[in-house]
């Protein structure tokens, strides 16, 4: 647990105890160790609330709006972005792709 709370406090800059949509994608900025396996494999178990082995629209929402409420566009657009193959949930598979393009760009 000790390791976890570190990451997020590493991650949190806003100190509100949620890392946001900003936060995670400047943890980004350091591209191979976010690309790690261990890394992205934590990173999706934090997304996949319900340990079900993918990320629904739900997760994704509830991870993000922490006090702001998002335009169902924008997560109209993850999807359309990040599920591949449009079955209305993201596999780790889909993930890992989506974060290695992300993190790529940004670099």
């Amino acid at each position: 647990m000790k390791i976890f709370e570190e990451i997020m406090h590493s991650l949190d800059r806003n100190c509100n105890g949620a890392i946001d949509y900003t936060e995670f994608i400047t943890a980004a900025s350091s591209k191979e160790s976010l690309l790690s396996e261990i890394n992205l494999r934590f990173a999706f178990k934090m997304f996949d609330k319900d340990k079900n082995g993918t990320i629904s629209r739900q997760e994704l929402k509830n991870l993000f709006e922490t006090s702001e409420k998002k335009e169902d566009a924008l997560w109209n657009e993850i999807f359309e972005e990040v599920d591949i193959n449009g079955d209305g949930e993201i596999t780790y598979d889909e993930f890992k792709i989506a974060m290695t393009r992300v993190i790529s760009n940004s670099n």
